[in-house]
This record gives C-alpha cells, sequence and structure tokens, in this order.
C-alpha cells in the first residue's frame, strides 16, 4: 500500500532520475533540466513547459527502489505492461480525469516509460483535512460541497464507463475550486487490468485480509470500494 503520503513539490529539482532523457513527440528531453511537479513512490511528474507533464515511471535501478528485491519487482512489472494498458484507455471519460494523451519512450530501446498529460492545478485534497490548513485559507463550505458534488459527478461517470478508480486517495484528487482534477488515471481499473494499489487510509475493509496486522488488499476493487473512499474523504474534508 501506499503507507507515505505523496510529496508534491513544485518548482524544485528531484534526485537525479535513473532515466535522464526521453523521447516526447519524437523529441529528445533532458529530464533533469524539467521542473518537478510531483513525486510519488512509483513515478516522479515533471513539468514539460507548454501547458503538458511529464509522469516518469521509476525503473528497477532508480534511487529510491534499487537495492530492495521487493520494491525492484513492482516497477519491472509496471513497465512490462503499461504500452498495452495505455493503449487500451477507456474514451468517453468526464475531464476530471487527467488522462494520458502520448506515450513517453526511452531514448535507447523505445519502450514506454512515462506518458503525457494536460496540466492541471489544484490543492491535493489531503490538505482540506488539515486543521492548519483550513486556519491558514479560511476554506468555504459551499466551495468544497461543491467540490465534493463535482468529484461525486466524476465517480458516477466512470462507473457508467465501465471502469473503476481502484486507487482512489486523497492525494491523487487535486482541488481546483469547485472543481476536482482526478490524477495517476493510469492506475484506473478497466477491462482486462486490474488496479493492484491501494492506500491504507482509504482502502475497503471488505476487500483487505481480516487475519493481517496491516491492510492488505485479497479481493479486486469495485464500485463500492470508490464510494467507501469517497466517504472517507467527504469526512476528514468536512
Amino acid at each position: 500500500g501506499r503507507a507515505a503520503r505523496r510529496r508534491h513539490h513544485r518548482g524544485v529539482r528531484a534526485l537525479e532520475p535513473a532515466v535522464t532523457t526521453v523521447v516526447v513527440d519524437g523529441q529528445r528531453v533532458d529530464v533533469t533540466r524539467l521542473a518537478v511537479l510531483g513525486q510519488g513512490g512509483e513515478a516522479d511528474v515533471y513539468d514539460l513547459g507548454d501547458g503538458r507533464a511529464l509522469k516518469l515511471y521509476k525503473r528497477p535501478d532508480h534511487p529510491d527502489v534499487a537495492g530492495d528485491p521487493a520494491r525492484e519487482a513492482a516497477p519491472a512489472t509496471r513497465l512490462a505492461e503499461i504500452e498495452a494498458k495505455l493503449a487500451a484507455f477507456p474514451r468517453g471519460l468526464p475531464p476530471a480525469f487527467v488522462a494520458p494523451t502520448a506515450p513517453v519512450r526511452a531514448s535507447r530501446g523505445r519502450a514506454v516509460v512515462g506518458y503525457v498529460m494536460p496540466k492541471v492545478s489544484g490543492a491535493p485534497m489531503f490538505q482540506l483535512g488539515e486543521p492548519r490548513h483550513r486556519r491558514g485559507t479560511a476554506a468555504d463550505l459551499r466551495a468544497l460541497v461543491d467540490a465534493f458534488r463535482d468529484l461525486h459527478a466524476s465517480v458516477r461517470a466512470a462507473h457508467a464507463a465501465g471502469v473503476v478508480i481502484g486507487d482512489f486517495n486523497d492525494g491523487n484528487v487535486l482541488v481546483d475550486g469547485p472543481r476536482c482534477h482526478l490524477i495517476d488515471a493510469d492506475s484506473l481499473q478497466y477491462g482486462a487490468w486490474r488496479c493492484a494499489m491501494f492506500t491504507d487510509r482509504y482502502v475497503d475493509p471488505r476487500l483487505c485480509d481480516r487475519a493481517a496486522a496491516t491492510p492488505a488488499l485479497i479481493a479486486p476493487h469495485d464500485r463500492d470500494s470508490d464510494w467507501f473512499a469517497y466517504a472517507v474523504m467527504l469526512f476528514r474534508a468536512l
């Protein structure tokens, strides 16, 4: 699971990634020259400077995972599957889902190592549940309720399209006024692709091993687990 919350950085440099040069739209791009928008357990996100963002997956030799066999296995599996999964990405989702628009390939070998998506703004939803943030921003209750109404409509639309969000948590929802953007769209559950990721605070207990000392997902995410996560986020934000 994701016990640690994502770190969001704007305009700062990350540790040098294992992949430093990628191919975007047929052009070589030096990742080390790009500003970092966010860092997570499985990928880093960079600003391409043209209204788009680049999500670059961590490889098994990335400094964050190298040397730990268990942590190296997940990136290897993800990179082996991601090209086919992106090619099958569902159409017709509402624009709240920040969908991949083009693959990003390695400069050598041409394997898919990430993707391009629109750059969106907003505050990570987890900030809404922090007392310090509420005191400092004097968050408007009506705007907050409007944002959750917007998110509710997006969840319903996803389910109608046969998509389950899966790893639905307050780190992959950005709140921009009365609107919510859902990032990490590549982890959505659709078609033959299942979402194996989960976040301890938001995973539905129905789907976990009751004998385990910590949350351990043993059943697939479903629509009800999305609504469970939604309810926890709403409760915490209010």
